[in-house]
């Protein structure tokens, strides 16, 4: 297995985040065996299934996949972040979107 690989070329040693997509197995096998390690969702994954899982809230000139953009990089502050996320979610009518819910 991959992660096994990674943990012996690393003398064992977990790293302290690994990025990933957003597959279920590998979130079940990093928590298994790199339970310290912080998994984090690959930008470019987030912003491909962002398009796959939200397309219907692209079209028409809707500012969607703009707003939600500026949710993902322009803001370094947490609670900048919450209120534009917050923000965005009501923005959209999104609140009980699953997939977003679940990348949150």
């Amino acid at each position: 297995m991959v992660i096994s690989t990674l943990l012996q070329a690393h003398n064992q040693k977990n790293p302290q985040t690994i990025f990933t997509d957003q597959d279920q197995a590998m979130k079940r096998t990093l928590k298994e065996i790199m339970s310290l390690t912080k998994h984090g969702l690959c930008t470019w994954h987030i912003m491909r299934n962002g398009v796959k899982h939200s397309g219907n809230l692209m079209k028409d000139g809707s500012h969607f996949l703009r707003d939600f953009k500026k949710c993902m990089y322009d803001y370094e502050e947490e609670i900048h972040f919450e209120n534009s996320w917050r923000d965005f979610l009501v923005k959209y009518n999104v609140e009980e979107n699953t997939w977003l819910n679940s990348i949150y």
